[in-house]
């Protein structure tokens, strides 16, 4: 299937004993040179690095993978990457830090379900981010203040999130207002959204 573009991946509850093979087999995602939509859905940790993608991805969802957030580095790598969806522990690690790779088309960041508790990110790292959403980051302690600083940022959404994650949107929001940035939205939602 060499102009395959869409591409789903789920583990089955069977194929928990044989995590290794199948993980060796998507070292053959690569081959995809046109895929530019792939989500991936594991019960076991992910066993290998998150180097098998394509490079033409357009839109990325990976769950359950428990890799690391130094992981990150490779996905910053991927230079036609817009949409990152991370669910339900997709990276693991209680903290995650900027590196000197930046991802340069990521439009939209979503985590939905992590152990985080501090990320350090910069506006270096997100040339032409638009919208982050949060949804159950119990954990995360704030949302970087450098984020707010990104030129085409337009939306910030947290759902289900520690309250100090909640204060430092609302920080966030107000000073971008006493400034005159009135085009960034802020919601903080306590109810739950499965749309995402």
């Amino acid at each position: 299937m060499p102009n395959l573009r869409k591409l789903g991946i789920r583990e089955s509850e069977e194929e928990r004993l044989t995590t290794k093979k199948m993980s060796g087999k998507l070292k053959k995602l690569v081959l995809l040179e046109h895929l530019e939509t792939l989500k991936c859905f594991f019960i076991n940790p992910w066993v290998q690095q998150c180097d098998v993608f394509s490079p033409n991805l357009k839109k990325l969802t990976l769950r359950g993978c428990q890799l690391p957030w130094d992981q990150m580095t490779i996905l910053c790598t991927l230079p036609k990457l817009e949409v990152l969806k991370l669910k339900d522990y997709a990276f693991q690690g209680s903290e995650w830090e900027p590196t000197e790779e930046r991802f340069q088309q990521l439009k939209f960041l979503l985590l939905d379900g992590t152990d985080l508790i501090h990320w350090k990110a910069s506006s270096f790292q997100f040339p032409k981010f638009e919208g982050l959403v949060l949804k159950n980051c119990y954990c995360l302690y704030e949302i970087p203040e450098d984020v707010a600083e990104i030129p085409t940022l337009q939306f910030i959404e947290l759902y289900h999130c520690s309250s100090s994650a909640d204060d430092s949107a609302n920080r966030i929001q107000e000073e971008q207002h006493s400034i005159g940035n009135d085009d960034l939205v802020v919601r903080i939602h306590k109810f739950y959204n499965s749309e995402l």
